[in-house]
C-alpha cells in the first residue's frame, strides 16, 4: 500500500496520511480526533497505518472505529 499511494501521489492524487503510525492501543477518541484532522485535508485518498501487528490483527481493531470504517 505504501508503493500504491506513492504512485497515486506521483500521478497527481492528493493523499492524506497519518504521521507517525497510529497506536492500536490508543484510546478510540484519540484516533477519532486524528481521523477528523485527516478529513480536513480534503484528500481523495485517506491512508492510515498502524504500528506493529499485521492485517489479520489490525482489521478487527480498525473496523471498530467509525471514522475508519466510513
Amino acid at each position: 500500500m505504501n508503493a500504491a499511494t506513492a504512485r497515486w501521489e506521483k500521478l497527481g492524487a492528493k493523499v492524506a496520511r497519518n504521521d507517525p503510525f497510529w497506536d492500536s492501543k490508543a484510546p478510540a477518541r484519540e484516533i477519532e480526533a486524528d481521523i477528523k484532522a485527516k478529513e480536513r485535508q480534503g484528500a481523495a485518498i485517506n491512508y492510515s497505518v498502524f504500528r506493529g501487528g499485521n492485517h489479520m490483527y489490525k482489521w478487527s481493531f480498525a473496523y471498530d472505529i467509525e471514522g475508519l470504517r466510513d
